[in-house]
């Protein structure tokens, strides 16, 4: 128990300080959809093998890894988000709920021990919680994943510097307009900007099957630039509305 106790504590240090180093001065929130992901992966493997201790111990870190990638987001938007003077109420509520889910755990394992599951059945009843916990976070935040992939792609392959960030609104709706130089623009600006990004998109390009699920999950919106002008109109109003709402929209 010790072992396993330490051995997730190391995972989780280290992946805050992987998710610090990825979120540098922003809130990376694609992080919560992945490190559920690869928790989700990693408890399924540990219930459905069941290495020996070097492997368990291995599979323990990883997965303490994911949980603290996703830990630090996760925590960051509660305090980001939270309303100036109801922040401590807020953070309370959030910290009374993860004790809460803490002791559900603990009753849940219990309950299952009583039923005289074993260990590998427990380990897979709980694996199968966590993956439907993560098919409702990746349809919560389906844009988060996207970003996230794009964020890292732009990253791996380019050397961004960005100035005057601090131009961008940290809340309510803006327009950005980009100086439209490649189709990697759209990349360039979701690895600068950690809010949310409406982009308004050519529908000849949204219609492109590869193109198309990624659009969708950062809810772009499609520009018929072809058709009547009534048409294009119809998109600027979702445009619009965007704005309306308090979202970032790119042109």
């Amino acid at each position: 128990v010790c072992s396993s106790d330490l051995s997730y504590g190391i995972g989780i240090a280290l992946g805050a300080l992987i998710g610090g180093k990825i979120s540098k001065e922003r809130i990376e929130y694609g992080l919560i959809p992945f490190g559920a992901i690869g928790f989700a992966i990693l408890s399924s493997f540990l219930g459905l093998v069941q290495p020996k201790i070097p492997g368990t111990v291995a599979t323990l870190i990883c997965m303490g890894m994911f949980s603290g990638m996703l830990i630090i987001p996760l925590q960051s938007l509660v305090q980001w988000r939270a309303p100036v003077g109801e922040r401590g109420a807020v953070i309370a509520l959030s910290n009374a709920l993860n004790i809460g889910g803490m002791i559900i755990g603990s009753m849940a394992a219990a309950a299952m021990a009583y039923l005289g599951l074993d260990l590998k059945e427990t380990l897979i009843a709980s694996s199968l919680f966590v993956v439907g916990a993560t098919i409702w976070s990746i349809k919560l935040l389906p844009e988060a994943l996207t970003r996230l992939v794009f964020v890292i792609l732009t990253n791996t392959f380019y050397k961004i510097r960005i100035i005057g960030q601090e131009n961008i609104p940290k809340e309510g709706g803006a327009l950005l307009v980009s100086n439209h130089l490649s189709a990697l623009d759209a990349f360039f600006v979701l690895a600068s900007v950690d809010r949310p990004v409406r982009f308004l998109l050519s529908h000849k390009h949204f219609a492109k099957w590869w193109l198309k699920p990624f659009a969708l999950a950062m809810d772009a919106i499609p520009v018929p630039f072809d058709e009547e002008p009534e048409q294009v109109k119809i998109a600027l109003k979702a445009a619009a509305r965007h704005l309306k709402r308090g979202h970032l929209v790119c042109v």
